[in-house]
């Protein structure tokens, strides 16, 4: 949404103060996860193992808007923080524990948020062209 309405160069995003911190992952990150968890899941021991996926760091939807906006270099859309209310029971904070992943697997992501940013809106641009 936030990538098609910078694409669009709508004059205004109503968006919260924008203060929630996500655990944002670049999707290809996951698929080489799966990859090695697929391979290599018979080297763990039987039974029922959970796992948080993510990068295991936070970033502020705040931060998250203000770095697509830079990347697609739009001058022109408001994203205008503080107009939505926050939603009642709001997560303001959430983050994967990747420990065991790295623990298991020998595996961390390998992309930035901005790296991934800009990957997903050079895709999201080829499918709007």
């Amino acid at each position: 949404f936030i990538i098609n309405s910078f694409l669009n160069k709508v004059p205004t995003i109503d968006l919260t103060a924008g203060d929630q911190e996500r655990d944002f992952i670049y999707a290809k990150d996951i698929a080489i996860l799966l990859h090695s968890i697929i391979t290599k899941s018979d080297h763990i021991n039987n039974g029922f193992h959970q796992y948080d996926v993510g990068t295991g760091n936070t970033n502020s939807i705040k931060t998250v808007v203000n770095t697509i906006k830079k990347i697609m270099n739009n001058t022109s859309t408001d994203p205008s923080f503080g107009k939505k209310e926050y939603r009642q029971d709001e997560i303001m904070k959430s983050v994967a524990n990747i420990s065991q992943l790295q623990r298991d697997f020998n595996w961390s992501p390998s992309y930035s948020l901005e790296e991934g940013l800009k990957l997903t809106i050079n895709n999201e641009v080829k499918h709007n062209v």
